[in-house]
């Protein structure tokens, strides 16, 4: 992602995963897990961007199709 699809620098961004998961009756529900703080951007180029966390988080397990969330 990056400044075509709308990031600038200074934006905060959130990271997700979601995993479809069964409960007891076989229902199936997505489950939402949301990191631990956010990443604010600090370059932005067209297709891709540089991000550093914020809040002295630890971001670990960020993997390919994660999702980012922008507020």
């Amino acid at each position: 992602m990056g400044r075509d699809h709308g990031i600038s620098v200074g934006d905060e961004l959130f990271l997700y995963q979601t995993r479809q998961i069964q409960d007891a009756f076989g229902q199936s529900f997505i489950q939402y897990n949301i990191y631990p703080g956010k990443v604010k951007v600090v370059s932005a180029y067209a297709d891709t961007a540089t991000v550093e966390a914020t809040d002295g988080v630890v971001l670990a397990n960020i993997q390919p199709n994660d999702f980012v969330a922008k507020r």
